[in-house]
């Protein structure tokens, strides 16, 4: 797959997706949340130009649309589990 097609995928299954638990589930993930704070950095670093998913690598691409296909496809309890199993 291209960046264009992982970058598709995430926005899909995450960022489109209507369950909050999902997002949260998501997001609160440690590789996840690791891979966010590093490329909001990328991203303010380069002036905020585009969105932050714009500044990650193949390989953290790679990771994050393996991720929100796992939490994508999960239910709302099992998602919201998972995001407050980790507090």
């Amino acid at each position: 797959m291209s960046a264009e097609e992982y970058r598709r995928v995430i926005m899909e299954l995450i960022e489109e997706h209507n369950d909050p638990w999902v997002k949260a589930a998501f997001y609160g993930d440690p590789k996840v949340a690791k891979i966010v704070e590093e490329l909001y950095k990328r991203w303010e670093k380069a002036g905020f130009k585009g969105v932050a998913l714009d500044y990650a690598t193949l390989e953290e691409l790679k990771l994050l649309a393996s991720k929100a296909q796992r939490y994508g496809r999960m239910g709302s309890s099992d998602a919201m589990r998972s995001a407050l199993g980790r507090k």
